[in-house]
């Protein structure tokens, strides 16, 4: 059996994720042997103890086991997704289905069916919810312009900008920062 890690905080050494991974398998008696850092092979079905276990050995480091394939992929859709918020500008001429489908080696229509079973929504939702996060954080620490923001982020017009931003957020940008915000929110 095959299980598929996700590792979520940093770039630690390759050499102390893998001892990190081993160290747990072992204290949760599992035999597994370490293919790559994003897959493990173990021989046996692992029980809900055993993966209870690697979850609290594994968590504080930002390590993840998933336990089949389409949440791996889902997970990768996800972090390609953050990237394409403010894309390179040789991708920003790119769509969404090409890159992902590209990246990830099967059809659009296959991820995005995986995608949507997953996390209840489609990869282009979660891309305008994420982009209308990145559009609160640019405009309350970076105090860019709406023309800077829709620019940055690759829209097509500020009228644009704001009609995803209010389907989200149910409010305008100039609206959002409006409002008063804790010292938190501001350096977030």
């Amino acid at each position: 059996m095959v299980l598929f890690v996700k590792h979520t905080i940093g770039e630690s050494c390759k050499d102390c994720r893998s001892n990190r991974l081993k160290l747990a398998f072992g204290e949760a008696g599992v035999d597994c042997i370490q293919r790559s850092l994003d897959e493990v092979e173990v021989g046996n079905v692992i029980s809900e103890e055993q993966r209870e276990v690697l979850r609290l050995a594994l968590e504080p480091y930002g390590i993840h086991v998933l336990l089949d394939r389409k949440e791996l992929l889902v997970e990768r859709m996800k972090h390609l997704l953050e990237f394409l918020v403010e894309p390179p500008e040789k991708l920003k001429e790119a769509s969404i289905r090409d890159f992902v489908s590209k990246k990830l080696y099967y059809s659009y229509s296959h991820l995005a069916n995986v995608f949507s079973v997953a996390l209840g929504m489609s990869p282009e939702r979660y891309l305008i919810e994420l982009r209308v996060e990145r559009i609160k954080l640019l405009l309350v620490r970076d105090r860019l312009t709406l023309s800077e923001i829709a620019f940055r982020l690759n829209y097509s017009s500020i009228a644009h900008l704001s009609n995803q931003f209010k389907q989200v957020t149910g409010m305008t940008p100039s609206e959002w920062k409006a409002q008063p915000r804790t010292v938190e929110a501001r350096t977030e």
